[in-house]
């Protein structure tokens, strides 16, 4: 998982698609009570946005999911997922979270439906990252947030704390610096105990799915190899090409780019690169 520098597309298909999203929003009730249904329609996931930016490969995500780092298209259609749940919320054990109402009764939490069509919530996933699967591995509704202080009203969201993190929004922590790699078996550890980054490889599956470490793996032994073709290459031109491949994996050109990064980063630790 690595943070996204996200660059708003100025084409005709996403223009349309925010002025559609915001009349949908805007067609939505300002406050919710149990007997007011939210219908949210899939105008978020969008055919022509999925294919121009959120899984196109040379889009900002580089057709890949923003919590595993996997390519989406090559294998599976992929979801729109939403940060911040659309609809009904659970905390990391996928329990229900309830949250009080203005006459003092408590009920449940009914979702983030205000931020159903707002793109800042919307993130491109991997089937196995958001839908339920084997081991508790999938986001579904998982939404935990520190103190378990939940917002229920668009004012109070600027005030919660999400454990997961939402790599496009640049307010939002770099997961770079909670998350780091094993070198020797490619499996993600915790940096300074950090609560946000053991949420995200439990809720993720990021070290119980064997594909996904062996990918890794695969990633920091080729970045590692291109490092020292560089270190032992004599031809310039030869060598000019490799600074390059190398510095694209540390733009994130390529899959597992946090794997690639740390791998890099380690070999000019050592060499004094």
């Amino acid at each position: 998982m690595i943070r996204i520098k996200f660059r708003v597309p100025e084409t005709k298909t996403w223009k349309r698609w925010l002025d559609d999203c915001a009349t949908a929003t805007g067609n939505l009730p300002s406050t919710y009570t149990p007997e007011t249904p939210i219908e949210v329609s899939d105008l978020y996931r969008r055919k022509s946005i999925k294919k121009e930016v959120y899984f196109a490969k040379d889009g900002p995500f580089r057709g890949r999911c923003v919590y595993c780092e996997t390519n989406i298209t090559d294998f599976q259609h992929g979801d729109i997922e939403h940060f911040r749940p659309k609809k009904g919320v659970t905390d990391e054990g996928d329990q229900p979270v309830v949250i009080p109402m203005a006459d003092g009764k408590n009920m449940e939490h009914p979702g983030y439906y205000w931020l159903a069509y707002q793109w800042t919530n919307l993130l491109p996933s991997c089937i196995t990252c958001n839908q339920p699967g084997e081991e508790g591995i999938g986001k579904r509704n998982r939404f935990p947030v520190e103190g378990h202080k939940y917002a229920a009203r668009a004012e109070d969201v600027a005030q919660e704390k999400p454990l997961l993190f939402n790599p496009i929004d640049p307010d939002d922590e770099d997961p770079e610096d909670h998350i780091g790699i094993d070198s020797k078996n490619g499996k993600l550890t915790v940096k300074k105990g950090s609560k946000r980054a053991e949420a995200c490889i439990a809720i993720f599956g990021l070290n119980k799915r064997d594909q996904l470490v062996q990918d890794r793996q695969t990633a920091m032994e080729h970045a590692k190899g291109r490092c020292v073709k560089l270190i032992l290459e004599e031809d310039e031109e030869t060598k000019k090409e490799l600074r390059q491949e190398i510095q694209r994996m540390e733009q994130g050109y390529l899959s597992q780019t946090l794997a690639r990064r740390a791998q890099i980063k380690e070999v000019k630790k050592r060499l004094r690169w």
